[in-house]
C-alpha cells in the first residue's frame, strides 16, 4: 500500500483512512495528476468506496465522492493521497515537503513572529519544514471543510515530538513524520 519508507503519521490515521503513495517516471503536471487520480481510486477502493474519479472545483482542489474527503500532495516525481470516510472526518488535509526548501529568508513570510521565535530556539532545519507542512495539511483541510482559503500566515502550528495542533482550535490536530530528505503532514478535523 505505502511504497515509500514515509508513512503518513499515525495521529491522524486510524479507522476509515487510507493513504497510498506513487512515483511518476517522468513528464508533466499532467502525469503527476495521472499518479494521483490512479491512488485516489485505489485508497477509495480501499476503503469499499466507489471506483470514482476525483473532480476538481473552481480553484482545482479535489472534489471527493459522496461519503468521502482527501487530499493530495506532490513533492518532486512523489504523490501522495490521504483519503477517509465523511462519517469520521470532515475533512483531512495532507501535505509533504523536501527538506531545506523552505530557508530562514522565507520564515517571515510563511511564519507568525512565535514560529519563528521557536525555529530559531530549536535551531534544526528539518522543523521549518515540518511546521511549513504541517501549516499546508491545516490549510487544504480547512478549505476542504469550508470552501474558504486561510493564508499559512494566518494560523499558528504548534510542533511537539511528531504530532501538532493549532491554537485557538482544539478540533483541529494532526501529526507529521520526516525521514531526513523530505517531511510528510497530516491532519484531520473529525466530526
Amino acid at each position: 500500500m505505502v511504497s515509500l519508507a514515509l508513512d503518513v503519521p499515525a495521529a491522524v490515521v486510524g479507522g476509515g483512512c487510507a493513504f497510498f503513495t506513487g512515483r511518476r517516471d517522468a513528464g508533466s503536471r499532467d502525469a503527476r495528476r495521472a499518479v494521483g487520480r490512479r491512488l485516489a481510486r485505489e485508497a477509495l477502493a480501499a476503503l469499499g468506496g466507489p471506483v470514482a474519479e476525483v473532480g476538481r472545483d473552481r480553484f482545482g482542489a479535489p472534489v471527493w465522492p459522496e461519503g468521502f474527503t482527501g487530499s493530495f500532495s506532490h513533492s518532486g516525481d512523489e504523490t501522495a493521497v490521504l483519503v477517509a470516510r465523511a462519517d469520521r472526518y470532515l475533512a483531512v488535509g495532507l501535505d509533504w515537503e523536501v527538506v531545506g526548501r523552505i530557508g530562514v529568508e522565507l520564515w517571515g513570510a510563511v511564519f507568525t513572529p512565535r514560529e519563528v521565535a521557536f525555529l530559531r530556539r530549536m535551531a534544526r532545519p528539518e522543523l521549518a519544514t515540518a511546521l511549513f507542512a504541517a501549516k499546508e495539511a491545516v490549510q487544504k483541510a480547512r478549505y476542504a471543510a469550508s470552501g474558504s482559503w486561510t493564508a499559512v500566515e494566518g494560523f499558528e502550528v504548534a510542533l511537539r515530538e511528531e504530532r501538532f495542533g493549532v491554537r485557538g482550535d482544539e478540533t483541529l490536530a494532526g501529526g507529521f513524520r520526516g525521514d531526513g530528505r523530505r517531511v510528510v503532514a497530516a491532519c484531520g478535523i473529525p466530526f
